[in-house]
C-alpha cells in the first residue's frame, strides 16, 4: 500500500508539472500535446509512467486521447454532465455490508437511478489492503471512468483515492479523515441536542453511555458532542461483543446505582441493558433508553427510544449519486449531514 501511495503521488507531481507545461505554452482547446513518448523525455521518465500522468490529466478534462488522433487540448467549454461512469465500486469491510445496510436494494435502486448504465461491484477490504491496492492502481488503465464509495475504510485508502483525483464520496463517517473527500453522515450535533432535551423533558438525572470498546469515527463525534452537552461528564461503558460480557460487566458497574436514562450507540447493548433492567426489577417508567446507530443501521431495536433517518433507502441512494455526480463534474463536493428524526417510546 505504502509502495503505491508513493507512486501515485509521484505521478500526480507529473501532472501538475504538464498542466504548468500546457499553461506555460499557452496551448488553446484542439490544439496537440505529447504522446507518451514525448511526454516521458519531457519529465525525464518511463514512458508507462508518462502514460499514466496523461491518463489522470485525461480524467481531469485537460485533454482528450484518442487513437490516431493522440492527445488534443480539451474544450473546457464543453458540458461535463456528458461524462459517464462504467463502475461504481463500494470499498467495505465485509462485515459492514450487512451491519451498515449499505447492501439495501433500494439504495442501490436510487443509485442507479442517477447512474443507469454503470455497473456496481461491492469490493472487499483484505488485511493487507492489496485487492483494494490493485483495484485503484488498474483505474489508471481505463478509459472509462470509475467511481469510488468508502464504507469504513481506513486513512491510507482515502489518500490513495484522493490523490488519483477519481470521484469519490465517504459514506457513514466512522473512519472519515479525509479532508479532500465529501462524506455523507449523520448530523450528530443535533443528534446530541434532541437526546440532551429529551432527558431534560424526562427530567432524568443520571446518564450512562454505552459504546464498543474500540470507538470508531462517527461514534467519536457523536461522544463529543454528548459529552459537551451533558453536565457532569456522565459515566462511559466501553463493551465487549459478546452479550453475557457485556451483560457482566453493566451488572458490575452499574451495582446499586442504576442510571435512570442509558444512551447506547449499538442495539446489542440495547438489549442487553433492558435484560439487566428488567432482571433488576426496576420500571421502563424509571429508566429509559435511547438508541443511536450510525448511518444505515436498523434503528428500532425493540425497546426504548431511538433515532432513525429521515429519508428513504432509494432516497440515501440518489444522495450518494448526485453527490459523486457533483465531483465528477468537476465540482467542490460538500460534506452532508443527514438529518435524523427521534422516535420516543413510552414503556409502561
Amino acid at each position: 500500500m505504502q509502495d503505491l501511495l508513493r507512486t501515485v503521488n509521484r505521478i500526480n507531481d507529473y501532472v501538475v508539472l504538464l498542466e504548468n507545461d500546457i499553461r506555460k505554452k499557452k496551448l488553446a482547446p484542439g490544439d496537440k500535446y505529447y504522446t507518451a513518448a514525448e511526454a516521458g523525455r519531457f519529465l525525464g521518465v518511463a514512458v508507462d509512467t508518462a502514460n499514466k500522468a496523461l491518463q489522470v490529466l485525461e480524467k481531469k478534462g485537460a485533454v482528450t486521447r484518442q487513437k490516431k488522433i493522440g492527445t488534443v487540448i480539451a474544450d473546457p467549454a464543453q458540458d461535463k454532465t456528458d461524462k459517464r461512469l462504467s463502475r461504481i465500486h463500494f470499498l467495505l469491510d465485509a462485515k459492514a455490508l450487512s451491519v451498515e445496510g449499505i447492501g439495501n436494494i433500494d439504495i442501490l435502486g436510487g443509485l442507479q437511478a442517477v447512474f443507469p448504465v454503470a455497473s456496481v461491484n461491492y469490493s472487499f477490504i483484505d488485511k493487507e489492503e492489496t485487492s483494494i491496492s490493485r483495484l485503484v492502481e488498474g483505474t489508471y488503465n481505463k478509459n472509462n471512468t470509475d467511481a469510488f464509495v468508502l464504507v469504513s475504510v481506513p486513512y491510507q485508502i482515502q489518500q490513495l483515492l484522493a490523490s488519483t483525483d477519481s470521484p469519490a464520496v465517504i459514506f457513514g463517517s466512522r473512519y472519515h479523515i479525509s479532508r479532500f473527500i465529501p462524506s455523507i453522515e449523520q448530523d450528530f450535533h443535533q443528534v446530541a441536542k434532541d437526546v440532551f432535551n429529551y432527558f431534560k423533558e424526562k427530567k432524568r438525572k443520571k446518564t450512562a453511555i454505552l459504546l464498543k470498546q474500540t470507538v470508531l469515527g462517527g461514534d467519536a463525534i457523536l461522544l463529543n458532542e454528548l459529552l459537551q452537552i451533558f453536565p457532569g461528564k456522565p459515566p462511559l461503558f466501553f463493551l465487549p461483543d459478546d452479550p453475557d460480557m457485556i451483560f457482566s460487566e453493566l451488572a458490575d458497574r452499574f451495582g446499586n446505582d442504576f442510571p435512570d436514562f442509558i444512551i447506547s450507540t449499538h442495539t446489542q447493548f440495547t438489549l442487553v441493558a433492558d435484560r439487566l433492567r428488567n432482571e433488576r426489577k426496576i420500571s421502563a417508567r424509571d429508566c429509559d433508553l435511547v438508541t443511536i446507530h450510525p448511518v444505515l443501521r436498523e434503528t428500532n431495536s425493540g425497546t426504548g427510544s431511538y433515532f432513525i433517518d429521515t429519508l428513504t433507502p432509494f432516497e440515501l441512494g440518489e444522495l450518494i449519486g448526485h453527490s459523486l455526480q457533483k465531483v465528477l463534474n468537476g465540482d467542490e463536493g460538500e460534506d452532508i449531514r443527514l438529518p435524523m428524526k427521534l422516535i420516543k417510546v413510552e414503556e409502561q
